[in-house]
């Protein structure tokens, strides 16, 4: 229908019909005529507006996900997916970046980190100017990230 061009549709027949092609149209964002929504209509058009964009969103997450991990293999004969929730520390230059992960050197190692677990500051910071970003992940779920100057030496290893 929207791929036509059109922008808007008239809905007749019986109130449950019209109900139904209101909720199928407004989810294709056209603009309905013929039918008024309750309180409870527009509740529920929300209610899977919200349930599909979390679907999406998860999707992309996941993609991106694959494509920084697919990113660190395809240089790095280890890669390790940071955990938020265990302890360790992390230190090296972000090598690679998706909308939602970032791949780190960490050693001979790569470790992907979810954007939303580091400064976004201390990330861009780093990213600008090429400098070594360090990450600590607590079991208490606190996670510090900070950017350390270039003659500063790199951990070698994982510390748990």
């Amino acid at each position: 229908v929207a791929a036509k061009g059109w922008g808007a549709i008239e809905v007749t027949g019986s109130e449950k019909f019209r109900a139904e092609a209101w909720r199928h149209a407004s989810m294709a964002g056209l603009e309905v005529k013929g039918y008024e929504p309750t309180e409870q209509d527009l509740a529920k058009l929300q209610a899977e507006r919200d349930r599909i964009k979390g679907v999406k969103d998860a999707d992309l997450v996941a993609a991106s996900l694959r494509s920084a991990e697919v990113m660190a293999k395809m240089k790095y004969p280890e890669v390790a997916v940071a955990n938020p929730e265990e302890s360790a520390r992390y230190t090296g230059k972000v090598v690679h970046e998706t909308p939602f992960h970032v791949v780190q050197e960490h050693g001979k190692m790569a470790v992907v980190h979810a954007k939303k677990s580091l400064s976004n500051a201390e990330l861009e910071k780093a990213l600008k100017d090429g400098l070594d970003l360090q990450v600590r992940y607590q079991k208490n779920g606190v996670t510090e990230t900070r950017v350390k100057a270039k003659s500063q030496e790199r951990n070698a290893g994982l510390e748990r």
